[in-house]
């Protein structure tokens, strides 16, 4: 059986929880502090989609 790919996985965990950010109220992300948060989360799935990109271009029998 094939190991999961830890950037494929934490890139799920991510979308997850960016997808509940969107979900919630105007004051629960004031309340939460969760609109600083949510920068940083779009900065690391932008990383992590482009270092799965880069790695499937040169290893596409790894895909």
């Amino acid at each position: 059986m094939k190991k999961p790919n830890s950037k494929i996985v934490r890139l799920q965990e991510l979308k997850a929880m960016l997808s509940s950010y969107r979900m919630m109220t105007v004051e629960e992300v004031e309340a939460t502090g969760w609109g600083d948060l949510e920068v940083e989360l779009e900065g690391e799935v932008w990383r992590l989609e482009q270092e799965l990109h880069d790695e499937a271009r040169l290893h596409p029998e790894a895909a």
